[in-house]
């Protein structure tokens, strides 16, 4: 009674004092990558990419109707959490029971249950287990099946020999099938269950009836796919690979859409030249590269040397202990070390192997190719959840050899605090990392700020999982811009990789999207044919619907490939204009196609087209003299320009006015890579709406030079653009701390600045800047504005103060030669000279930057100087010759 009341407090205190943590830190809504949609599957009942994930999709309505949030994600998300939660929980139950096992009869003691909870703490604050626990994913609900399956095996094991026993073997069997629902991964809990089962007695599953209900009930935890045949058959707005048929089903079940998983060649291999076992290592380096990430913060995130010397020891000694753990399992109990080694051997190399991973995005060798669009440490978080079983094991033979001994009662209390902070340490490294979303709405804004771009009677055509998932939430979950196109309302998600499937392209023409491939395909002698066939085989579509079904990529008049989102791309074109496609539309090149159909009198489009700023420039770049730029979208036009167009006063009302920008200032809230790759979109939109503005007034493309804006004067309504455009600027510089982007964005605001030729509101703009990013180039551009009015004397020093920046900018080095040459200060002049000399690269910089410049005169400067230090040099000579007479002539 005792053990039962111990078991219960600490099962509760691990599930509690993990709760807290996990909605601490849990997303307030949705998160990016697949959260959005598994969100709004969830609220909507609709069917996600495959496998569908239909018990998942379930339970997660259920979860969506809890009155904890207003935010559905937030409720959503919950599920995830607690099952985090519950899982780490059970995990001290598997600890202790494995302790239990060890002791071979003697009961647990307080300790023991101390040594598990430290143990099970560890495993819920490892950085991908965490990361796993805070938004809306399969991951963390799966590892709970898997550890719940178990502590099963292990309470058979207990109760072996007593009647009814085998009733928990066929339980595991269909919480296993049934978990299938969620994701594949609890599957791997089978092999080392059935291993475990036969090392202890075999007899168990040798039986007929039993095998016969494990097959039924095996076949019952599957029945949830069934969901995705009866749902599909109602079209929700989300229906992915539309598994209405059994054929279709099978082809979500299987993940046929990504195509068979190959064991070899690995992918490691195939741009490398590697062998198999090198390409073989280098994934295993991955899986490892992985777990240094889990309990500190270093690799994972930059850090200063002390903290980077920590963690590296720090991750070490965590690994020493799991090791350490594995062995004395063996040890003491190998049928129950064969368990649950065999299980984190699945998880861990077998997963490597089974998964056949490309590299890294964040491998350092620029010779590895192909890489993963992001970290797939997820895959691998329930291997590093199980490390901490083994930690644990070592813990307990720790104290085992502690206890007893003449110094017990000089290392019992760094003991206790080795317990502490075993799970602490992870926690106080990770709590500042992305597994800590609180406050975090940048994919709830980043998704409002899409769709607000777009006018109504929209179709919007998008680039993968961050532009499409987190706008279906806000269209199907929050309500926000809801597709109604036969009433000219709302817009329409038209996912690139998406539109290369025959169901999805179907899905857009009932939602309205106007398509026609009936038409072009009409009196088509082979297509007619094989229609009949068809229908005759039992085919039950439309011509139409047999067309879209076996459209593959074509090749063009010119040769290139047109893939089937080309052909749908050019069809909507088409369709919305009022143009009946004809079948040679399809094979004409993409320029031919666009001179003749994006044009004033022939593309007058019933429904606005855009593509997304994330859509990558080659898929669309046909169209790109032809769009204009909207906010966050590019809408296509007839009119045409080879300058990129700008609609200045939409967007300026949009980035300005209307769109969301919470948690992107908040210095409490973690942006990672990804976050801070999708930010940059919003600089890039505002360096071109500035630069839109700034050509108004200022019309050179490009104002590096000062001599292209030299002369110009600007009357006050041009001031007022000129003002608004530096707006924008500062803006855009607010959004990143890359040096090109505040170097690109400062030559624009140097050229702003002078043409207006107000000091005080020079002084007052860089100012501004210098409170949130002091830098040389700050210092530079008050020299420049200093020269610009004449005062020489603060132009020299503040060009003084921006050359102490190690980093040694050409740009800041030419304009203070240029000052000297200017005041006839020859010493100074080659004194600097001198020293930029011993440095070839920032030499090489100067002289660039007065080559860019067309400054002959500082050029042959330079190589004056340079002569006199190399005087037999003959090829500088010569070109130095070409120079001065080249000089002299522009002079004349």
């Amino acid at each position: 009674m005792k053990q039962k009341r111990l078991k219960l407090i600490f099962f509760l205190a691990t599930f509690l004092f993990v709760m807290l943590i996990y909605l601490w830190t849990i997303a307030p809504t949705l998160a990016f990558w697949d959260c959005g949609e598994f969100i709004t599957c969830s609220y909507i009942l609709g069917i996600p990419h495959p496998p569908g994930t239909p018990f998942y999709v379930l339970i997660g309505r259920l979860f969506s109707l809890l009155p904890i949030s207003k935010d559905i994600g937030y409720r959503v998300n919950f599920f995830s959490s607690l099952s985090g939660a519950l899982a780490t929980a059970f995990l001290y139950l598997l600890i202790i029971k494995i302790i239990g096992i060890i002791l071979k009869g003697k009961e647990t003691r307080i300790i023991h249950h101390i040594i598990a909870f430290s143990s099970a703490l560890l495993s819920a604050f490892a950085f991908s287990v965490w990361d796993n626990c805070v938004e809306a994913e399969v991951y963390s609900p799966s590892n709970l099946f898997l550890v719940i399956g178990m502590y099963l095996i292990l309470h058979w094991y207990d109760n072996r020999g007593t009647k009814g026993n085998k009733n928990t073997l066929l339980l595991i069997i269909y919480i296993s099938f049934l978990s299938m629902g969620i994701h594949l991964l609890p599957l791997l809990m089978l092999p080392p269950i059935i291993l475990f089962v036969i090392l202890v007695d075999w007899r168990e599953i040798i039986d007929t009836k039993f095998i016969i209900s494990g097959i039924i009930l095996a076949i019952l935890g599957t029945t949830t796919y069934a969901y995705l045949y009866i749902r599909s058959k109602l079209n929700p707005y989300i229906n992915e690979a539309d598994p209405s048929t059994l054929k279709a089903l099978w082809a979500v079940f299987t993940r046929e859409q990504y195509g068979p998983m190959k064991l070899l060649p690995r992918k490691t291999q195939t741009e490398t030249g590697l062998s198999l076992i090198p390409a073989f290592w280098e994934q295993i380096k991955v899986y490892f590269k992985y777990f240094s990430w889990q309990y500190f913060p270093f690799p994972r995130e930059k850090t200063n040397t002390i903290l980077q010397i920590f963690s590296i020891i720090g991750t070490y000694i965590y690994a020493f202990m799991g090791v350490s753990g594995m062995y004395i399992h063996y040890k003491k109990d190998k049928k129950t070390f064969y368990l649950f080694f065999t299980l984190f051997i699945l998880l861990s190399l077998g997963l490597v192997t089974y998964l056949n991973l490309r590299f890294s995005p964040s491998d350092p060798n620029p010779k590895h190719e192909p890489r993963e669009v992001r970290e797939r440490d997820y895959f691998f978080a329930s291997s590093y959840f199980f490390f901490a079983f083994y930690i644990g094991i070592f813990l307990y033979y720790l104290y085992e050899n502690i206890e007893g001994k003449k110094f017990y009662k000089y290392v019992i209390y760094p003991y206790f605090l080795l317990l502490f902070f075993v799970p602490i340490l992870p926690v106080i490294s990770n709590i500042k990392s992305h597994v800590n979303r609180r406050g975090d709405y940048i994919p709830y804004d980043y998704a409002y700020n899409m769709l607000v771009s777009a006018d109504d009677n929209s179709v919007v055509l998008t680039n993968g999982d961050n532009d499409t998932f987190p706008l279906w939430f806000m269209q199907y979950v929050v309500g926000f811009r809801k597709h109604d196109l036969p009433n000219k309302k709302g817009v329409i998600l038209a996912n690139l990789s998406l539109l290369n499937t025959n169901w999805y392209i179907k899905q857009l023409k009932k939602w309205g999207v106007p398509i026609d491939f009936d038409t072009p395909f009409r009196g088509v002698g082979r297509f007619e044919e094989a229609y009949k066939k068809a229908r005759w085989k039992g085919y039950k579509g439309t011509f139409e619907d047999f067309v879209i079904d076996n459209l593959t990529p074509v090749k063009a008049d010119d040769g290139s490939i047109l893939f089937v989102k080309d052909l749908a791309i050019r069809n909507i074109i088409l369709t919305s204009s009022g143009i009946k496609p004809e079948l040679k539309d399809f094979f004409i090149p993409e320029s031919v196609f666009v001179k003749k159909y994006i044009k004033e009198g022939v593309y007058k489009p019933s429904i606005n087209l855009y593509f997304s700023a994330t859509v990558a420039y080659e898929s669309r770049v046909a169209y790109q003299n032809h769009l204009k730029l909207e906010g966050f979208l590019y809408k296509l036009l007839p009119e045409e320009s080879t300058e990129e167009m700008v609609d200045k006063e939409k967007t300026y009302d949009l980035l300005m006015n209307k769109f969301k920008y919470r948690s992107i200032f908040d210095k409490r809230v973690y942006k990672d890579d990804n976050t801070q790759r999708l930010l940059s979109n919003y600089s890039a939109l505002l360096f071109t709406l500035g630069r839109s503005l700034r050509m108004e007034v200022i019309t050179a493309p490009f104002v590096l030079n000062p001599q292209t804006y030299e002369g110009i004067v600007p009357n006050e309504k041009q001031k007022e653009i000129l003002k608004k455009a530096t707006e924008v600027f500062l803006k855009g510089l607010s959004y990143t701390d890359d040096e090109r982007i505040w170097a690109t964005i400062m030559i624009e605001l140097r050229a702003i600045l002078k043409v207006l030729n107000e000091p005080d509101y020079a002084m007052e703009i860089i100012s501004k800047l210098e409170k949130e990013n002091p830098s040389s180039y700050l210092l530079f551009l008050k020299g420049e504005i200093y020269r610009s009015i004449g005062d020489i004397s603060n132009a020299e020093a503040y060009y003084k103060k921006a050359m102490e920046d190690p980093k040694k900018d050409p740009a800041i080095y030419y304009s203070y030669l240029k000052l000297q040459l200017l005041k006839g200060d020859t010493s100074t002049f080659n004194t600097i000279l001198s020293e930029a000399f011993k440095d070839q690269q920032l030499l090489g910089g100067i002289f660039g930057y007065a080559n860019a410049l067309g400054d002959t005169s500082l050029m042959i400067e330079i190589l004056k100087f340079y002569m006199v230090v190399n005087p037999y040099d003959t090829e500088t000579k010569s070109y130095l010759d070409s120079l001065t007479r080249k000089y002299y002539r522009m002079r004349k």
